[in-house]
């Protein structure tokens, strides 16, 4: 991959935010050539996370200038922007939105001036992200958002509340919070409190049992008979979800089964290889897993490089007689976990 090495030195070069979107747009290309080589793309997933922290690295230093140049309101003595969905897994299609969120820690009695820091700070550089090719989430999960934009004492106050509380979007947000990775400012931030937070959520059965429920959804779009489940009314007409078809059933199952073990990690992959490691899932299904989220990431990178599926929604005709039968396969694996996630929760205190 010394193509990729040669893009990474580029992007560190750079300037400016239209060299940044250059680079990312040849990113696109480079991708498109390297992918016609592989099956399960493991590597290529991490080379691909590494370019994209790089140019998300770049972004933000020069938001960061232009936040101490506004100046308004004092920097934080600590601080530290995170990324969570696929990039906080190193799992990321080429053109990925946005998930992000800062975590902040100031003196007492500057609180107010150090959130007008960090607000701009959140304004700034989620403005600068998406000039260089990272759209703005379509569900607000962004450090702009207030949910996602915290001191360290705002941030335990929500996280407290969602354990309480743990109604189905509570569940949500702390699911998308346990994939949180640091990656500009100070990192030991935001890794300290996420492991702080996979070891309260560990240590309350019922909050386990409600992610374990979360798991089962949503519907696998395969029918009794192996046949694709398509829409059948509005503009989706014909399609089917290729995101929802196995690859988030995978994750958030993984997920559920590491909190249940106690497990901290960073990507899906890493997550698997630690509850190989601990006998946490029959070996037969353990391997079915891996192959069948390799299998998800290939698709998710092929048609997003191909067609730009942003919204990840597929006519089934665009897949080949083995494609097609890969992804009833992984359909098949995920049912097979969620139904051995579902025991598991299902034997949990609903207390």
């Amino acid at each position: 991959m010394d193509e990729m090495k040669t893009l990474l030195t580029e992007i560190s070069r750079a300037n400016s935010l239209v060299e940044l979107k250059g680079l990312h747009e040849k990113l696109e290309r480079k991708m498109k050539e390297q992918l016609k080589g592989y099956n399960v793309p493991e590597e290529f997933v991490y080379s691909l996370s590494e370019v994209h922290d790089t140019i998300v690295k770049k972004a933000l230093y020069f938001a960061e200038c232009e936040t101490a140049h506004s100046k308004v309101g004092e920097r934080p003595k600590t601080w530290c922007w995170f990324v969570m969905g696929s990039m906080g897994r190193r799992e990321a299609t080429i053109w990925t939105d946005q998930d992000n969120g800062i975590l902040f820690d100031c003196e007492q009695g500057k609180e107010q001036k150090c959130y007008a820091y960090i607000q701009q700070f959140a304004a700034v550089g989620t403005k600068y992200l998406q000039a260089v090719g990272y759209p703005f989430c379509p569900g607000n999960v962004m450090a702009t958002n207030p949910r996602w934009c915290n001191s360290l004492q705002d941030w335990r106050k929500k996280i407290y509340n969602y354990l309480a509380d743990h109604f189905p979007n509570d569940i949500r947000f702390l699911l998308m919070a346990v994939d949180m990775r640091p990656i500009y400012g100070e990192f030991q931030l935001a890794e300290e409190e996420k492991q702080r937070m996979t070891e309260l959520i560990y240590q309350r059965p019922i909050i386990l049992k409600r992610i374990g429920e979360h798991s089962l959804f949503p519907k696998l779009p395969l029918g009794l008979f192996g046949h694709f489940l398509e829409e059948r009314y509005g503009p989706y007409y014909g399609q089917f979800n290729l995101k929802h078809s196995g690859y988030v059933q995978l994750i958030n199952c993984v997920k559920f089964l590491c909190l249940f073990e106690n497990i901290t990690a960073e990507t899906t992959l890493e997550r698997i290889e630690k509850l190989k490691t601990k006998g946490a899932i029959p070996h037969a299904l353990l391997e079915d897993t891996k192959y069948a989220f390799l299998q998800c990431l290939y698709f998710r990178l092929k048609y997003d490089a191909q067609y730009g599926q942003h919204d990840y929604y597929i006519h089934g005709e665009k897949l080949n007689k083995e494609e097609r039968w890969k992804l009833k396969k992984v359909m098949k694996t995920a049912k097979k976990l969620q139904r051995f996630v579902l025991k598991k929760a299902g034997g949990m205190k609903d207390v």
